[in-house]
């Protein structure tokens, strides 16, 4: 087997990072109520709830997937489709852009979130597998605390749409 880097074990411990942290926008519904005053405090909660039912949907299926189309272009395709909506995420003009976003982010999630672990079972063996499963779900843990944080720090300094920029920077690392 040949000598997985650093820099691999990290990218592959990072794919954990967001599929925790998509609750961390809540903190976004405040300002957004704000801009749009006629906006329903339900529809609001959806742009945090519609990742993890896309998601959902998603890790349905992504088994299928990934036998017809292979574990790379899924992790690839799934990080690519999360940073687009991330993106539209940041830019969205009106709720139902939002929505689409937020939906298009939790889909690409759905994609790879399956293969957080099984990545590590099929890169790695022996004690080094056993470390990263460790870490794995310690990532998870500061996917979903780390995100709270950073996106309460993006709010107290700028607007809503940029506190979306959370999950498009997570992707620019991997």
């Amino acid at each position: 087997m040949k000598k997985k880097s650093g820099m691999m074990a990290f990218s592959v411990l990072a794919l954990s990072l967001l599929p925790m942290s998509t609750g961390a926008t809540a903190a976004t519904i405040p300002g957004l109520m704000k801009q749009f005053p006629g906006l329903s405090a339900e529809t609001a909660e959806l742009t945090v709830t519609i990742p993890s039912f896309t998601m959902a949907l998603l890790i349905v299926i992504s088994s299928f997937l990934v036998k017809r189309f292979g574990t790379k272009k899924m992790v690839l395709s799934g990080t690519a489709l999360t940073a687009v909506g991330a993106i539209i995420s940041m830019m969205a003009p009106n709720v139902a852009t939002l929505l689409f976003a937020r939906a298009l982010l939790g889909a690409g999630i759905g994609m790879f979130n399956t293969l957080c672990i099984s990545l590590i079972d099929l890169l790695y063996s022996g004690p080094t597998r056993e470390r990263l499963l460790g870490f794995q779900n310690t990532f998870q843990g500061l996917g979903a605390a780390g995100g709270a944080l950073i996106v309460g720090i993006i709010l107290s300094v700028a607007n809503w749409h940029m506190a979306f920029a959370f999950s498009t920077f997570s992707q620019v690392k991997q």
